[in-house]
């Protein structure tokens, strides 16, 4: 199984890097970046292990983990894990989801 970051992650992970770099400096910035990594690998190990995203119209689809202050989203595929979204807790979670078809 490996692991696919969607280039909605990237850019997830891409912004919150700046925000901590600006706000905190490079460092604070560059260790976000290798814990996310390595807890994103974690998913490999646990797979379906973590919670569903239950308020989503399918929330069989959708799982998360926390990290610190975030989300990690994933879904797995047959032999795949696809981060979709890493956002920060605070966030209208809710609201990124609203237009999943059911």
């Amino acid at each position: 199984m490996e692991v696919v970051i969607t280039q909605t992650a990237q850019d997830d992970i891409r912004s919150i890097r700046l925000y901590l770099r600006d706000r905190m400096g490079k460092q604070a910035a560059q260790t976000f970046l290798d814990t996310i990594m390595v807890r994103t690998g974690k998913i490999l190990s646990a797979g379906v292990r973590f919670s569903p995203y239950l308020d989503t119209p399918i929330p069989e689809v959708y799982r998360y983990v926390p990290h610190r202050n975030y989300q990690i989203f994933y879904r797995i595929g047959n032999k795949t894990v696809y981060i979709m979204h890493v956002l920060h807790s605070r966030r209208d979670i809710d609201s990124l989801f609203s237009g999943i078809p059911r």
